[in-house]
């Protein structure tokens, strides 16, 4: 069995702290399969924010990029937040892809259908740069720990979760046991 989560999440290129604003992100679709995630890009952005019994409309997707996560690292960014501020949805998980290789994005074309088999191999990100980082915010707080919990097993390689019982937290590297 492998882990499954998809859902909406903002993402920005480059991050600084001081001049972060909402505005600068733009809306993406992300699903992640064991260790692939996958994030499609719509033709509008969304709402940054979620608000209770939101409904979503349909969406028009443009482009996807495929990423595999397994020598990827998992962080949360600025290093030393307060633990109040950790899961504030200012601040990103960032995700270091160290296998630029893997990564690929596909383009749709206005039918809806993928191009050619030709376009798609001029498409391949040959990686010049060994790591490239992903800067995602969650649309709640609530979903940026789960978000971040589900991306930390993914990379871990421990996609069904722990069966021995224990768990391990990343951000203080105690291992506690689950009854």
């Amino acid at each position: 069995m492998f882990l499954w989560h998809q859902g909406w999440m903002n993402e920005m290129f480059s991050y600084d702290p001081e001049t972060y604003h909402p505005a600068l992100t733009h809306s993406v679709f992300v699903t992640l399969e064991g260790t692939t995630l996958k994030r499609s890009y719509p033709k509008s952005n969304l709402p940054r924010r979620s608000t209770f019994g939101e409904e979503i409309p349909e969406v028009a997707f443009v482009s996807h990029e495929i990423s595999d996560l397994t020598s990827a690292q998992v962080f949360l960014f600025p290093y030393g937040l307060a633990k109040k501020r950790l899961w504030n949805k200012k601040y990103p998980i960032c995700i270091q892809l160290y296998n630029s290789e893997d990564l690929y994005s596909q383009e749709l074309v206005d039918g809806g259908e993928t191009p050619g088999q030709e376009r798609e191999d001029s498409e391949k990100i040959a990686g010049d740069c060994k790591a490239e980082t992903l800067y995602l915010f969650g649309r709640t707080g609530r979903s940026k720990e789960e978000w971040y919990q589900h991306l930390l097993r993914a990379t871990q390689g421990s996609l069904a979760g722990r069966q021995d019982g224990t768990r391990s937290d990343s951000r203080t590297g105690v291992f506690m046991l689950i009854l």
